[in-house]
């Protein structure tokens, strides 16, 4: 075969390769976004086998989105008896993944929405307007934006389908004489289930012979989320073609055999399904109408006069209308959108339209005096607080987002967050009836609190109870008073630094260290926000910052402690032994301990070393040791090492003061280190080959501290290396002994 020939099959399989490739994408986009109509049998088939997903209105549609995005929320606190259900719910894939702009919402913002989400699904608020309220630079509109984006995306899934009725006519069945080969079609434009084309009388009983599962079809008749299904009429121009069809064909199952179930197109640009309107868009009430198909179809009946007439509120029937800011011409929407929330009708002309439409809207508290005082309209409007953010994790994962996840490497350990505290604390009431009424003697917890209780409510709204209260105050951490405090954090985040705010001082911090190689510690940040103008100052609560830096500056002498604890834990065992077996015996007496096999004197000397370690600040060391004694012989020796055979390390007692030595080593670790100068030149040679002349134990001391503070405390070398400098210099120990002891 010559080559001219086998370029002409070459070119030939290329097209014919492309064709197949445009055919079988054209299918994929087809099947993908499901527009092909499926008739009424293979709907009730459909419904058949999935009842609660076809039946389905926007309502549950909604609720439906969100738990495919949100998966079930964890509390923390689940079996406690006076949990307050303030779960923790991962917003991430609804608001953050795959979005332009990312939102992130607090622990208490997600408790809000998925509360909200609820009381959708359950037919609660049904008739209302969900406004979001919150301060410009919360993020309302970016909010708003991504659930619509995720609602879109939603409806084009398996999971996200709802149906629509359509019409496919054959006009030869009812006029044999029209032989045009055309077919009538024709698509529900208020998005009405086809279902509903079933008469209501008959619906019940419908519904009985499709669902096998008698739980399901109990759940879908008895439900207040699937009433509408027995309640609801189709819109009057699908009745109007259907009683058009009966009176014709006197045969339902020849008019059901013309019904089709057709995906609802939900498309926020063309204001099908979605339809958010900005306060600048131009207001219309405009009629929709299709004369050449209402012609064919009143040529083609003659019963009843059908009028194709339909309003803008037609198109997001059974889907979502959202109006961005309530302000300009937003307010008019609002406002005439009252009677259609509350009645559920809209007029267009002589028509009657009914409307079940999600509605939503944003606004910022001080535009609500627009509408506010109109008393009818009050019980219509339901409002979910979007306020700043109220919790330090989500405020840094702003920074992340924006700057990049390097900012971690910037920052001493903690001191980033504190950054976040701060800004935080100028959203927050300084005054909290409901701490104050929980916490009567706070005098107890000076180390860990703020006067304004602030850094226990950022806390709090993160959905932790700290560690440090007694146990007689997480007691009275009753349910009342967690509820009530929840209820309190909705009149907070709606002043101080806004979102847009915090970013551009956060990014003014970053670019005053640019060409620094230490990384940022709290004197920076403290220098820093004393540099501010009098209007961001002026927004810190007194004293905040002050607690902040002391509550610091404690934990990181605790975490240099740690650091430079070195003792053997073998040898905190062996004491323990050593000293618990020498209780009953005398002073002087020469003991083998039959636990270690090791010999030694007994000497009161011996008995103090051990006792300071233990009980450092004791009066009664006498009734300490026959207690001890007693527990050893009673509980120790005759149950746990002779009946349950546990090795004497594992005992109870002596794991308890394995934990106390311990302790009180951690607390002193320090105390050798503070005056010697030596230690302090060692940690400002490390970086240079002076500190290979330094006295080995120092040298080990150091590395060792190095080490974990790397490891444990997420130190750098060289932060680890300032901070001890740090703790040193200041003199923090002493300052602080009240606290640390």
């Amino acid at each position: 075969m010559s080559s001219e020939n086998n370029k002409f099959i070459d070119a030939n399989d290329n097209e014919t390769n492309e064709l197949e490739y445009i055919l079988e994408l054209t299918k994929q986009i087809r099947e993908k976004e499901q527009r092909y109509p499926i008739n009424f049998n293979d709907f009730l088939f459909l419904l058949s086998n999935n009842p609660k997903q076809i039946l389905r209105n926007i309502f549950q549609l909604f609720y439906d989105m969100v738990h495919f995005h949100v998966p079930y929320g964890i509390d923390e606190y689940e079996n406690d008896i006076d949990n307050a259900g303030f779960r923790d719910y991962d917003l991430s894939k609804l608001f953050i993944e795959g979005v332009e702009t990312p939102f992130f919402g607090d622990r208490l913002f997600a408790n809000r929405f998925m509360q909200m989400a609820e009381e959708i699904n359950m037919g609660i608020n049904v008739n209302q307007i969900y406004l979001f309220e919150g301060p410009p630079g919360s993020g309302k509109s970016t909010f708003l934006n991504n659930l619509l984006q995720k609602m879109q995306e939603y409806t084009l899934t398996e999971q996200g389908t709802l149906y629509k009725i359509f019409w496919k006519i054959d006009p030869k069945i009812i006029n044999k004489d029209v032989d045009d080969g055309r077919t009538i079609t024709y698509s529900c434009p208020h998005n009405d289930n086809p279902f509903l084309i079933i008469p209501k009388e008959l619906r019940k009983e419908f519904l009985k012979t499709l669902i096998k599962d008698n739980n399901v079809y109990n759940e879908i008749i008895e439900s207040k989320r699937f009433a509408w299904l027995f309640k609801s009429e189709p819109c009057p121009l699908c009745k109007s073609i259907y009683n058009s069809l009966i009176d014709i064909l006197d045969d339902p199952l020849k008019v059901y055999d013309m019904l089709y179930a057709k995906k609802i197109d939900f498309n926020r640009q063309l204001g099908k399904g979605i339809s958010v309107w900005n306060p600048a868009d131009n207001l219309i009430e405009h009629i929709y109408s299709n004369n050449i198909l209402e012609k064919d179809l009143n040529n083609l009946f003659s019963s009843e006069e059908i009028e194709l007439k339909y309003s803008y509120l037609a198109l997001t029937n059974n889907g979502i209308y959202a109006l961005m800011d309530i302000k300009d011409n937003n307010i008019t929407r609002l406002l005439s959108l009252h009677g259609i929330i509350s009645d559920g009708v809209h007029k267009v002309e002589h028509i009657e339209e009914k409307i079940n439409t999600l509605f939503l809207g944003l606004v910022n508290p001080e535009d609500k005096k627009s509408f506010i005082d109109i008393k009818s309209f009050q019980d219509r409007v339901r409002f979910v607080s979007i306020p700043y953010v109220l919790d330090a994790q989500t405020e840094v994962k702003i920074y992340e987002n924006k700057f990049g996840n390097n900012i971690y490497n910037l920052f001493l350990p903690r001191v980033l967050q504190n950054f976040a505290k701060i800004i935080i604390s100028t959203r927050l009431n300084t005054e909290s009836d409901i701490l104050k009424t929980w916490l009567k003697y706070r005098a107890k917890y000076e180390k860990y609190i703020d006067p304004d209780l602030l850094l226990l409510k950022m806390e709090l709204y993160h959905g932790k109870i700290p560690r440090w209260l007694e146990d007689e105050d997480i007691k009275g951490f009753k349910k009342n008073i967690r509820l009530a405090l929840l209820n309190e954090a909705l009149d907070e985040g709606f002043k101080g630094i806004s979102g847009r705010q915090s970013i551009a001082i956060f990014n003014k911090l970053l670019s005053t260290h640019e060409d620094k190689e230490d990384e940022i510690d709290m004197l920076d940040i403290i220098s820093f926000f004393e540099d501010q103008p009098d209007n961001i100052k002026k927004l810190i609560p007194p004293q905040f910052i002050n607690s902040l830096l002391k509550i610091y500056e404690i934990n990181i002498v605790q975490e240099l402690k740690d650091a430079l604890y070195t003792y053997n834990d073998q040898k905190i065992f062996e004491d323990i032994i050593h000293y618990l077996y020498s209780l009953s015996y005398d002073i002087g007496t020469e003991i083998t301990n039959p636990f270690t096999g090791k010999k030694y004197n007994l000497t009161n000397d011996f008995l103090i070393a051990i006792e300071s370690h233990l009980y450092p600040a004791t009066d009664d060391i006498e009734m300490i040791r026959h207690n001890l004694l007693n527990r050893f012989i009673t509980e120790t020796l005759a149950q746990e090492v002779e009946i349950k055979q546990k090795k004497w390390q594992d005992t109870k007692i002596v794991k308890e003061l394995y934990e106390l030595y311990k302790e009180n080593i951690k607390k002193a670790s320090l105390d050798p280190y503070l005056k010697n100068k030596s230690f302090r030149f060692a940690l400002k040679d490390y970086f240079t080959d002076k500190f290979a002349n330094y006295d080995a134990k120092i040298q080990e001391d150091i590395i060792h501290m190095i080490k974990v503070m790397q490891q444990k405390y997420n130190y750098s070398e060289r932060g680890a290396i300032k901070i001890a400098l740090y703790v040193i210099d200041q003199n923090l120990p002493e300052r602080y002994k009240d606290f640390l002891a």
